[in-house]
């Protein structure tokens, strides 16, 4: 006996996962509305956008610059004081 089309797709995790997304992801579906915010959000979003402008990217990279400078002068100065010795 073998199993129907419906059986053979509830083994299948593709499928499976289809099922459980929502048709505007998986289809990209939007309504026009969709962009459409209460006042109450739009001031929300205001203030974030407001925040975010003032803020610097944090990055790795200087900070190991500042690291490395630190260390080559913590070792110049250990050299320089073993000379002394």
């Amino acid at each position: 006996m073998e199993p129907n089309s419906s059986e053979k797709n509830a083994f299948n995790p593709t499928i499976q996962r289809l099922k459980r997304q929502p048709p505007q992801k998986m289809f990209g579906i939007s309504s026009p509305t969709d962009s459409i915010m209460s006042p109450c959000s739009q001031k929300i979003q205001a203030n974030h956008m407001h925040g975010m402008k003032s803020m610097k990217p944090l990055s790795l990279t200087d900070k190991f610059k500042k690291a490395q400078k630190e260390k080559a002068a913590l070792e110049k100065e250990n050299l320089n004081e073993s000379d002394f010795k």
